[in-house]
């Protein structure tokens, strides 16, 4: 089981990890004197009691009933946030958004620091469903920055170029690279306009030059009667996650990628959440058809929720696969 620590314990909060899921672990710790204090310090000192009131007031409620329970000495603080500034918060509607706080250096569970996490406007309360895009990050973008920041890849003075965005996610971890530029690309115009609102605030300095352009999968193909605009010149690695959760789409992602690996660009990574064993076995075709003996599943992780790390994945957390496609040698 795993065991909560400190750092782990407020890398979850940021996340927005369920309280009922946080202390169905091994939560001994928690119930420590000096444990409390350094919890109402962080409460202090972040702004989650503003921007998630209704949250740390669930959480707390719980916090407070475990101490009780154990007979250990209470911090009055925790009481004093819990009985005042919180007092009267209420839920957030499903499609209300708010910060989300995701720790992306690696699956370590060492102490993180905030050159290992990315801040998502976002609407953590969201579920799979049509119309979600952008609105809420999904565990194979979560798993994917976490595994590139971990797996030794050489990013030094290259440029990425990100399909299908998103919340942003990905590409903001992969600021933490030696990269030269990151390009975010989606369909939609309008996401692409919001990301500017997550770009500033996660204030990249003396990063990577960060560009977001629309793209349309399929309209790269100079031959093709959909052709718009070509692949950006000089994008050396193309990264993607959840971006293969319809059978229909499949195809089109792969000429994309195509596209991209004809003009120049050298390999693609792709992350890939199981949720449906058609949908992918039909990825797994289209992959053979456009890139036979050119792509392989380089990672996967059967259960991610078994992951002990600063990063939390549910349960239930399908599996998620990492797949590499090369571009054709000579």
């Amino acid at each position: 089981m795993k065991v909560v620590s400190f750092d782990k314990l407020v890398s979850w909060v940021g996340q927005r990890v369920s309280a009922k899921e946080i202390f169905s672990l091994d939560h001994t710790c928690m119930n420590e004197y000096a444990f409390q204090q350094k919890f109402v310090d962080y409460l202090s000192a972040s702004r989650i009691t503003t921007v998630s009131p209704y949250y740390v007031q669930t959480f707390l409620r719980r916090y407070i009933e475990l101490i009780e329970r154990s007979g250990e000495e209470m911090a009055e603080e925790l009481y004093e946030i819990y009985c005042g500034e919180l007092l009267g918060a209420k839920q957030l509607d499903v499609s209300d958004k708010e910060v989300i706080t995701y720790h992306v250096g690696g699956f370590g569970s060492g102490a993180g620091t905030s050159d290992h996490t990315v801040k998502i406007y976002e609407a953590p309360r969201l579920i799979s469903g049509s119309n979600t895009t952008g609105l809420r990050t999904w565990e194979a973008a979560l798993y994917l920055s976490n595994y590139l920041n971990t797996h030794p890849y050489d990013w030094s003075g290259k440029t990425v170029l990100e399909l299908g965005g998103g919340t942003g996610l990905l590409s903001l971890a992969l600021t933490k690279q030696p990269l030269k530029e990151i390009i975010i690309t989606d369909g939609s115009a309008a996401l692409i306009d919001n990301l500017s609102e997550t770009l500033h605030m996660n204030a990249i300095d003396n990063g990577p030059t960060i560009k977001c352009h629309q793209l349309l999968w399929g309209t790269t193909n100079p031959n093709s009667p959909d052709f718009v605009q070509g692949p950006p010149a000089n994008v050396d690695v193309v990264v993607a996650a959840d971006v293969t959760y319809d059978s229909s789409i499949l195809d089109v992602l792969a000429t994309t990628i195509s596209d991209f690996l004809q003009s120049g660009t050298k390999m693609a990574l792709i992350a890939a959440t199981v949720r449906n064993e058609q949908t992918i076995a039909d990825w797994n075709a289209s992959l053979d058809r456009w890139f036979d003996g050119q792509w392989s599943v380089v990672n996967s992780c059967a259960v991610p929720g078994d992951i002990d790390s600063l990063c939390w994945f549910r349960e239930r957390t399908p599996e998620i696969r990492v797949y590499e496609i090369r571009a054709k040698l000579g």
